[in-house]
């Protein structure tokens, strides 16, 4: 996992650096792989040099995993009544 800083943006008197986190992932012989990125924070610094670290909350990997887990409880129950159905 990686951590890489964006090209900072400058609002008024304020600078806004984003941060991303990365994931790479590469198949022995260098033929393909998996990359995954998703925003991680935001620094904001002030004309004053006050700064101030946002983090970003990913909403969607929640929801995926919210899924996920209620797709293996889900399977679970209709295992086990199943199951039962067939004694």
């Amino acid at each position: 996992m990686e951590t890489r800083a964006g090209d900072p943006l400058y609002l008024n008197q304020a600078k806004l650096v984003p941060f991303s986190q990365m994931v790479r992932i590469t198949f022995p012989g260098g033929y393909g792989g998996f990359v995954w990125n998703r925003p991680a924070s935001i620094l904001w610094e002030s004309a004053e040099g006050e700064e101030v670290v946002i983090p970003v909350r990913d909403k969607t990997r929640r929801i995926q995993l919210s899924l996920f887990g209620a797709a293996i409880i889900g399977s679970l129950i209709m295992w086990i009544i199943n199951r039962s159905l067939l004694r």
